[in-house]
């Protein structure tokens, strides 16, 4: 384009090329976000499960003393004098006992999708007791 006095004027903005380039790097970026931000989350819930599993299987082992070591409690609303066993926000249980000797116990917990474990003599683990969901 030239001005009335002949001289070619620049043109203002970014090419299709530098548009695309930002736009892919946005891109790039957001993805890499998401996968940090999932993988937190993740980390997070596995936490609080593992948070809620170890103060669960001390009031089980704490009841079972109070049995005279013979029990564990029948079922989880049993445990802790009839108060239950405390969960987080959003975290469900299942519950096996066996109480013939020597007595045993599997808790799972799941919150938000993810699941995990723990025995009378296993700390809190991946996954679900065998006949639990999970």
């Amino acid at each position: 384009m030239k001005s009335r006095s002949g001289n070619r004027t620049a043109q203002k903005g970014f090419t299709l090329v530098e548009l695309l380039v930002v736009v892919v790097v946005i891109s790039i970026l957001a993805v890499i976000g998401y996968v940090v931000y999932s993988g937190m989350q993740t980390r997070a819930h596995k936490a609080i499960l593992s948070s809620d599993l170890t103060a669960s299987a001390e009031i089980l082992n704490l009841d079972k003393t109070r049995s005279g070591g013979t029990a564990y409690p029948a079922d989880i609303d049993d445990a802790d004098k009839g108060n239950g066993l405390p969960a987080s926000s959003g975290t469900n249980y299942q519950y096996t006992v066996s109480n013939t000797s020597p007595p045993t116990f599997c808790l799972t917990a799941t919150n938000s999708s993810i699941s995990m474990y723990i025995t009378e003599s296993t700390p809190p683990q991946d996954g679900a007791c065998v006949g639990h969901s999970g």
